[in-house]
């Protein structure tokens, strides 16, 4: 069973979590936006964010 993962910054937080129930797995994503805008002193922690959302989203999950 994958690990759910929260990241959050000043503009959003995200979270992917898993569940299982017997044989079935359920996963739920989650994204909520606190600022409209990114001022260039949070840029650097918002492009971090930003990849660590896109890795979490990108994993591969295998089933046997």
């Amino acid at each position: 069973m994958p690990k759910s993962v929260h990241f959050s910054c000043n503009q959003a937080d995200y979270d992917l979590a898993f569940t299982s129930n017997g044989n079935e797995l359920g996963i739920v994503r989650k994204m909520i936006y606190k600022l409209g805008t990114v001022p260039v002193s949070d840029y650097a922690d918002y492009r971090n964010f930003i990849e660590s959302v896109v890795n979490s989203d990108s994993q591969q999950i295998g089933f046997k």
